[in-house]
């Protein structure tokens, strides 16, 4: 008998390889508005750090300490009085401080900060005097200040209680900004550009205080600031010993703690400094090239990097998902319609949005458990209506396993690289081993009910 069946036309004879090509195309497609959302977590990053900004304005911002100096008035032969200054650094100084931790809400957005109460001891030498380069003709010690820097002065809420030699001084300490000038050509002075809200604790020694060799002296002081507590050494030995009941600290800077410890309960750390190249005459400000050590007061999940993190996988999940059904088409002889993929993979990215915005009122982990539910089970309840309800289920049950294991990946800092990667590795496997039998030439499948 004579075969009168019509020649398949191209697209029937690869029905099947046109239909995968138009899921990767669609794929990308769908990534633009998806990584579109990672634009919106930058926003609302910066609306974030516009908040903490607000708030540092009013309570104070990340804390800078220069740790002390001794401003002293000198003349030389042939000047006018007052008109040089030598600024003497410490031998030693030990900072005592306890951080009491707390958290201020701006709208929906809240932010760490701090109440530091802070003793500040050490000890200056005026025999460090005779290592100037010029010999000074008189020196006028009863104008000597004793002088601590400080990166953001609104943090400083109360008057400094100071001694000196063991005796408390009388005289508050002046508590003002710092204002931006030029150095003189003449002077020994170094005066820099001041940062932001920067200002100075300033306390007039007593003309008959100042011993002839070594001036020990105490400030007591609260401090309040943000996030960070750092810290600017002066003198040759320096150690720094801080407690506090935050969990999760973050020492940074050049100078790691000598010793540290960290628990639910809270953190001590001490930082123990020997400058080898100490310069007792050498003015020192935050401007300069000098170490500095200190502590940020971290918030363990950080939602907006855990929500980028997030977006990162999309590629992933939405190929996955896409190639699930692709594959049903294949064994249960069924059709998915063109428009029912790019509904399906609106979505898998509407996911994130939702992730995003339950992030900022809940728990990362809570968020991302109530996002994945509502979007597993709005593709549940769709391919069980336009496939099967059996379908449907196993979908959605395997959804469910890939959204747990990129949770696992994006929780785990250190290792999700190497767990993304291996992750990757046998999802392509498992397409691979999957379409192995697939005849890419064979004619499309009869439609089923969509």
């Amino acid at each position: 008998m004579e075969n009168t069946s019509a020649p398949l036309s191209f697209f029937d004879r690869f029905a099947y390889a046109i239909k995968a090509a138009f899921i990767i195309f669609l794929m990308i497609l769908l990534l633009v508005p998806t990584f579109n959302i990672g634009s919106l977590v930058e926003e609302r990053h910066q609306l974030r750090e516009g908040a903490a900004a607000a708030i540092a304005r009013t309570w104070g911002g990340e804390q800078s300490i220069l740790l002390p100096q001794l401003s002293i008035p000198y003349q030389t032969t042939g000047s006018a009085a007052h008109d040089r200054t030598f600024t003497l650094n410490p031998r030693s100084v030990k900072v005592d401080g306890n951080v009491k931790p707390s958290e201020l809400k701006r709208g929906i957005y809240t932010v760490t900060v701090y109440d530091t109460k802070l003793q500040i001891s050490g000890s200056f030498s005026l025999a460090d005097l005779k290592k100037a380069d010029e010999a000074p003709s008189a020196i006028f010690l009863d104008k000597a200040k004793l002088l601590l820097n400080i990166e953001d002065i609104g943090g400083v809420y109360s008057q400094p209680k100071i001694t000196w030699n063991g005796q408390p001084l009388a005289t508050e300490p002046n508590v003002t900004g710092i204002e931006t000038t030029a150095a003189p050509a003449n002077t020994t002075e170094e005066i820099h550009a001041s940062a932001g809200n920067e200002g100075i604790v300033e306390i007039s020694i007593p003309a008959g205080a100042m011993k002839e060799d070594v001036n020990a002296f105490s400030i007591d002081m609260d401090l309040k600031g943000s996030t960070a507590l750092n810290f600017v050494p002066t003198s040759k030995n320096t150690e720094v010993n801080l407690q506090s009941t935050w969990e999760s600290p973050n020492f940074y800077g050049d100078i790691p703690p000598h010793t540290r410890e960290v628990s639910k309960s809270g953190f001590t750390a001490k930082w123990i400094v020997q400058n080898m190249n100490w310069n007792p005459l050498k003015p020192m400000s935050f401007h300069v090239n000098t170490k500095q050590f200190g502590v940020k007061l971290i918030t363990p999940v950080d939602v907006y990097q855990q929500s980028a993190r997030a977006i990162k996988y999309a590629f992933l999940i939405i190929g996955i998902t896409f190639f699930l059904y692709y594959f049903v088409e294949i064994a249960q002889r069924r059709t998915v319609h063109p428009i029912q993929y790019g509904l399906i993979g609106i979505a898998l990215s509407v996911f994130y949005i939702l992730l995003l915005s339950l992030s900022e009122h809940t728990s990362f982990l809570l968020a991302y458990i109530i996002a994945s539910a509502m979007t597993i089970g709005l593709i549940v309840l769709y391919t069980s209506a336009v496939l099967t309800r059996r379908i449907g289920l196993t979908i959605g049950g395997l959804l469910a396993l890939f959204y747990t294991f990129i949770y696992v990946i994006i929780s785990a800092e250190d290792y999700a690289l190497l767990m993304g990667s291996f992750g990757l590795f046998f999802t392509l496997a498992g397409i691979m081993y999957y379409s192995r039998k697939i005849n890419w030439s064979r004619t499309q499948p009869a439609p089923g009910n969509v």
